[in-house]
């Protein structure tokens, strides 16, 4: 089954950084148009543009031979999880410094880093493998190889990283979540409760200032963190372990992740348009409040119960000895 998502990740997104490659280097100006970015055809800035395609093609090769011959797997999926990776982190930080883009752009940051975390996942696990079967040539037949159910033996030893990873979440997730529970709880209940004008520009530039924080990377990361890692989980794990993996990014991802991009920030950037002394500001702001909080409840649970999935999903992991 490993080596069947093996061959697909790498096949698939390995066709992409070729066609994007192509696209680059053939008609860069064009592919840019696509995503709403008017450039010139100036030939100097066309080639600054077509210069990573080399980059990408190259690598996109690699993949592709990998997903063919899987003795070049390993190769295919590091050079992948590394230029995905560095592309998505690129974008996010060009966010922090330079604002936010388009919606194309953003699908593009996630699909970036959720495609890395896939390939990053991909070649811990053939690394694991490579691990267990080296350890297996190696140790004598006995008892002590029957007793443990199959593959047991390679978790207790290869697959520590994957508990870190679920603690790491636990932590990041209940830190997202008291934050969210500070802004429902006092912040803009303060906010609310001051004169308008001053409640408003307060909100606007708070809204300015955490677009620049790792606050909102880790909103976004662990999206497509939590969901590649309970796809991870689905081809190592069993039991209860397994659906609370399983389940702690069917819980982020609709009530903390597409809440924040379909309900509050669109909200906040029309706060953002609005001059903060005028009385379109005022009428808005009542609303705003009221439907802002309510919506920032219900990521402040949403985080709250992914944060407890992960440490019970490490609990029983731990419990049950498949890590």
């Amino acid at each position: 089954m490993s080596r069947v998502l093996t061959r697909i990740a790498l096949a698939g997104s390995g066709a992409i950084l070729g066609l994007i490659g192509i696209a680059l280097l053939a008609l860069p100006g064009a592919f840019l148009e696509k995503s709403g970015i008017l450039v010139e055809r100036d030939p100097g800035l066309m080639s600054e543009l077509s210069a990573p395609a080399g980059i990408l093609l190259v690598t996109g090769a690699l993949m592709i031979l990998g997903a063919v011959r899987l003795r070049f797997a390993n190769w295919g999926l590091t050079a992948g999880a590394i230029v995905y990776s560095t592309y998505g982190a690129g974008r996010l930080v060009s966010m922090a410094l330079h604002g936010v883009p388009s919606q194309s752009l953003i699908t593009a940051t996630l699909i970036e880093l959720g495609i890395a975390t896939v390939l990053a996942v991909l070649r811990m696990n053939t690394a694991s493998e490579q691990q267990h079967h080296a350890a297996s040539r190696t140790l004598p037949p006995g008892p002590h190889l029957t007793a443990l159910k199959p593959n047991q033996g390679s978790r207790l030893m290869t697959y520590e990283w994957t508990l870190y990873l679920c603690l790491f979440l636990a932590l990041w997730s209940a830190v997202i979540g008291g934050v969210f529970s500070a802004f429902s709880e006092f912040i803009m209940a303060g906010l609310l409760r001051s004169e308008p004008s001053g409640g408003i520009e307060a909100m606007q530039q708070i809204n300015r200032t955490v677009i620049k924080t790792q606050f909102v990377a880790g909103i976004l990361l662990i999206a497509p963190a939590s969901v590649f890692f309970a796809l991870h989980s689905l081809t190592v794990y069993e039991g209860a372990a397994l659906v609370a993996l399983i389940a702690a990014p069917l819980v982020y991802v609709p009530s903390v992740f597409l809440m924040t991009i379909i309900g509050n920030v669109p909200m906040n950037i029309r706060l953002e348009r609005l001059d903060h002394t005028s009385p379109d500001a005022r009428t808005y702001w009542t609303r705003y409040g009221r439907d802002w909080t309510r919506l920032n409840h219900v990521r402040t649970i949403g985080s709250v119960v992914t944060a407890t999935l992960y440490v019970v999903a490490a609990v029983l992991l731990i419990a049950s000895a498949q890590v």
